[in-house]
């Protein structure tokens, strides 16, 4: 990769848990069962992220169903200081929590200042299509939705 890649601009990005991913090497951590911050996964090479439809908080905000299956959608924001884009759908309805679209905004809300939202309106969690625009389950088929979201 010698040459082509410029150590001093590298960037991460995902989309739902891809987000969740890549926040964590933004500082995100994971919140353990005892209550604690897990270990810091963040990487100083990482310059910025772009995180579209990021999973919030755990907890009393998680459903049933995700408390029981998914017991690392506990993430702790507050050291989460790469700066970061946030992209949320304000239509973004997610079985995994009993909030609202909100839920998508806890790390921008909950974070140590370094991120701006993006809030698409009319937006669910495909973002009009950024999985891709023949993907059934993009119900919010936008292309200037996903054009807004990936430039």
């Amino acid at each position: 990769m010698g040459g082509r890649i410029d150590r001093e601009r590298i960037a991460v990005a995902g989309h739902s848990w891809g987000a969740q991913t890549a926040s964590t090497l933004a500082g995100a951590r994971v919140v353990g069962v005892d209550g604690a911050p897990g270990e810091s996964m963040a990487d100083s090479r990482v310059g910025a992220a772009v995180l579209l439809c990021l999973p919030g908080t755990g907890g009393a905000n998680l459903t049933p169903m995700a408390a029981q299956y998914f017991p690392f959608m506990t993430p702790d924001f507050a050291e989460m200081k790469t700066p970061s884009l946030i992209v949320a759908g304000d239509h973004d309805q997610s079985p995994l929590t009993v909030r609202g679209p909100d839920w998508f905004t806890d790390g921008f809300r909950l974070g140590s200042g370094g991120a701006d939202l993006l809030t698409l309106f009319g937006a669910e969690h495909g973002l009009g299509g950024v999985q891709g625009a023949h993907d059934t389950r993009t119900t919010d088929e936008s292309a200037e939705r996903v054009a807004l979201s990936s430039e």
